[in-house]
């Protein structure tokens, strides 16, 4: 439990927060992106999931080609 208190405090103070891969209805993990009511929040999953209208961004695809994407993209900006 203390490793799961660690990322509620984590996810009450982020400024982004990135959801991937999970259908986010195993409690208690499935409260982390609830607890990051500040965040800008980013979903990475193949489907929509309970979640998703809440979400800021959803990003469909298998998070394996998702993320190397996102990756890139945010390196290009932060060049710019």
């Amino acid at each position: 439990m203390e490793n799961l208190q660690r990322a509620f405090d984590a996810a009450e103070s982020c400024d982004v927060l990135l959801i991937v891969g999970t259908s986010n209805v195993v409690y208690p993990a499935a409260w982390i992106p609830i607890k990051a009511h500040r965040a800008f929040l980013v979903e990475v999953n193949p489907q929509p999931s309970e979640l998703t209208p809440s979400m800021d961004v959803h990003l469909a695809g298998p998070s394996g080609e998702v993320l190397p994407r996102l990756v890139e993209a945010v390196r290009h900006l932060k060049a710019t």
